[in-house]
């Protein structure tokens, strides 16, 4: 699941009102148990998650049977502006690594 907030039903790609993007009304967790389901019948090996919280992750872990096989977010190490996500995204790194072992990725030539 790439992303746990929904865009609204429309036909635009990313429908906006002024600014800001629209939103849906699914619930993440709905959807991850959907994806669980898939995983039951054969359909999908493994299931994961993108661009997660740490509050938004704790909830899929706490409300849901299947642990994600992977979480990919994107540290942004050097950047002032990105200061904030790149915190959030440490709390995520030691929630996942205390449930599997967790192994970072990166591009070649990156950091």
């Amino acid at each position: 699941m790439h992303w746990p907030s929904p865009f609204a039903r429309s036909p635009e790609l990313m429908p906006k009102d002024g600014d800001k993007i629209k939103t849906g009304d699914s619930d993440y967790v709905d959807t991850w148990k959907a994806m669980e389901a898939l995983v039951k019948k054969g359909k999908a090996k493994a299931i994961g998650v993108s661009n997660f919280s740490q509050k938004e992750l704790e909830r899929l872990l706490s409300e849901t049977e299947t642990v994600p096989a992977v979480h990919q977010m994107v540290c942004f190490r050097l950047s002032l502006c990105f200061i904030h996500a790149y915190e959030e995204n440490r709390n995520c790194i030691r929630i996942c690594s205390r449930r599997s072992s967790w192994r970072g990725i990166r591009r070649r030539g990156s950091m």
